[in-house]
C-alpha cells in the first residue's frame, strides 16, 4: 500500500505578525481611518495597511521611509500578506544605511 501524502493547505487566514517595506501611498478613508501601502521590494508587492487617525502624524513623518508594521496580518491563498491592521508602525534605517550585500557573500555556504 502506497503511503498517502498531503498537499499543504494554503488558504486565506489571519495571524499576528509584521510586514516590512517602503511606506509610499497614504490615503484617508470615509470612516476617518488612514490607509497606506508598504511596498515590499523583495516580492515586488504592495501591502495595504490600516491605522487609526491618532497615528496619522507619525505615518506622515514616515512617508518614503522603510518601516515595519506590526499587527493583524491578512494572508491570501498564495500565503503572502495582502493587508494588515496596524497596531504599531516603526521606522527602519534606509537601504543606504545597510551594509553592502558583498559583506555577507558566502555566509550560507557550507
Amino acid at each position: 500500500m502506497k503511503p498517502k501524502t498531503r498537499k499543504p493547505r494554503v488558504g486565506k487566514y489571519t495571524a499576528h505578525g509584521s510586514v516590512e517595506g517602503m511606506l509610499r501611498t497614504i490615503t484617508s478613508e470615509n470612516d476617518d481611518s488612514i490607509k497606506f501601502y508598504v511596498y515590499d521590494p523583495l516580492n515586488d508587492t504592495k501591502i495595504a495597511c490600516l491605522v487609526t487617525e491618532e497615528e496619522e502624524q507619525k505615518i506622515l513623518s514616515y512617508f518614503k521611509r522603510r518601516v515595519v508594521v506590526d499587527g493583524l496580518v491578512q494572508y491570501g491563498r498564495d500565503g503572502f500578506p495582502h493587508s494588515i491592521t496596524a497596531e504599531r508602525v516603526s521606522p527602519l534605517p534606509g537601504f543606504e544605511n545597510l551594509p553592502p550585500v558583498e559583506r555577507y557573500k558566502g555566509i550560507f555556504v557550507s
